[in-house]
């Protein structure tokens, strides 16, 4: 496969949405995730959203183990693999990251229901575990 065509792949690649998986984790190693996200990111035409899920990984990565020397594994990692692999990882990463995606606007959906009904519970007077506008209970 040409490097046009690779790029082309990993383009799609973050492009769409897979399902979302009951399990977020991904079936590739974080470190692994976090250079194929970098790939991605630098060749997707949608950099915003590349960025995003490189920014989830690395998030894992740090919460995993602050104060790890990430520049420096992720370029062994990315010493090691090739492109058809970085690719593969990708579309692998994706799915996780798609899934935890998904389950986060789920919750997102929950707490505006949960606030839209506060509202309407303090507009009616009758408010609950609410705020004043200072900020006090």
């Amino acid at each position: 496969m040409g490097a046009r065509m690779m790029g082309a792949l990993a383009v799609l690649v973050f492009a769409g949405h897979a399902s979302a998986a009951e399990n977020s984790k991904p079936p590739v190693d974080d470190m692994r995730c976090l250079a194929a996200s970098m790939f991605v990111a630098k060749t997707d035409t949608n950099e915003e959203r590349g960025f995003a899920v490189f920014t989830y990984f690395l998030g894992r990565l740090d919460v995993a183990a602050p104060g790890r020397a990430t520049a420096k594994e992720m370029r062994a990692v990315l010493r090691k693999l090739t492109r058809v692999e970085v690719v593969a990882d990708a579309l692998l990463c994706n799915q996780a990251y798609n899934a935890r995606d998904a389950e986060m606007i789920k919750l997102i959906d929950e707490v505006t229901r949960w606030n839209t009904k506060e509202v309407e519970r303090a507009a009616r007077g009758k408010v609950r575990n609410s705020f004043n506008e200072d900020g006090q209970r």
